[in-house]
């Protein structure tokens, strides 16, 4: 039945806006609105990328473009792990290993018993540094061995000898739990100059970042105070009654050398060796360890330095 009239019969509006079928689905209505975002969403991606231009291609049987994962993946793998064990390599670094070697005459006893003293500031400063510092701990006749035991033998060295100094380095790290070591021992600098010698220096590098010290002392001072050196140690008068001679090199001599003759004697070819165990100067020594680890770790310090010499040595 139409309804034509303006003015409805009210109970027939009321009815029908009760009708079930009449009344709005809620859920119908989300579900489309939900479509419409979906939609107007995916073409404002396809619109910003170049997705939509790659060509289509049958996968299904192209053997030829199928991606081996299993291969890649051990690819990857194999990448990271040497680029890991590379970062690792790089990051590694060697403990610092300075080795004080005098040269004689320029004050090395004065660095060992006071500079280096455990009571002394700089020692505890150099363990606030990660430093562990040896003197006492191998005493200079325990190298002497070294030198005459196995350096001084080419064929027939005692390389225990010279394993007891890098063992020492070993557990010396372990005493205060520190990463870099200070040896002081000017006996380095009276090693002879040979093969041996060079090759044992050398094999130092292969676990430590080795730095050299050296004093310089102007040479008119430095040969003056070798040549008292000289004769305190080797030559002197026998202290046996009525007996008037001296003796260099314990041998009887009757009279003493005079410091002309003995510089003469010193400097002459067949004595003067450029290197260790020759004429020991700083220039001839820092060539020898120069010639091995580099001039950058090489350190020449200053016996005349203004500062005094703790602080140059520091």
């Amino acid at each position: 039945m139409l309804i034509t009239s303006r003015n409805p019969d009210p109970k027939f509006v009321f009815e029908r806006r009760n009708d079930v079928s009449y009344k709005r689905n809620p859920f119908r209505i989300n579900v489309l609105l939900a479509t419409m975002v979906f939609v107007s969403l995916a073409i404002l991606v396809l619109s910003h990328s170049n997705i939509t231009s790659l060509p289509i291609q049958d996968f299904s049987t192209d053997h030829e473009n199928t991606i081996d994962l299993t291969h890649s993946y051990q690819n990857l793998k194999e990448e990271i792990k040497n680029s890991s064990e590379a970062k690792v390599m790089t990051n590694t670094k060697k403990s610092k290993l300075f080795l004080h070697v005098g040269v004689m005459k320029t004050a090395s006893t004065f660095v060992q018993l006071e500079v280096l003293k455990k009571q002394n500031r700089i020692y505890k400063k150099l363990l606030e540094d990660g430093y562990e510092v040896i003197t006492e701990e191998y005493p200079p006749r325990k190298f002497d061995r070294v030198i005459h035991e196995c350096l001084s033998k080419e064929d027939d060295c005692d390389y225990t000898l010279w394993n007891e100094l890098t063992d020492l380095y070993i557990s010396a790290k372990e005493w205060n739990h520190k990463d870099n070591l200070l040896q002081s021992l000017e006996s380095f600098s009276l090693m002879p100059n040979n093969k041996i010698t060079k090759e044992l220096l050398y094999s130092l590098k292969d676990k430590y970042d080795v730095k050299i010290i050296i004093f310089y002392r102007r040479f008119h001072e430095w040969i003056a105070s070798l040549y008292t050196q000289y004769r305190k140690h080797f030559m002197y008068r026998p202290r046996a009654r009525g007996n008037q001679q001296w003796k260099q090199d314990y041998q009887p001599i009757n009279k003493v050398k005079s410091f002309t003759q003995w510089l003469e004697d010193i400097v002459s070819p067949e004595n003067v060796e450029v290197g260790l165990n020759g004429f020991n100067y700083t220039t001839t020594v820092r060539d020898v360890f120069v010639n091995i680890f580099g001039a950058e770790n090489v350190n020449v310090l200053d016996f005349h330095s203004k500062h005094g010499l703790e602080v140059e040595f520091i």
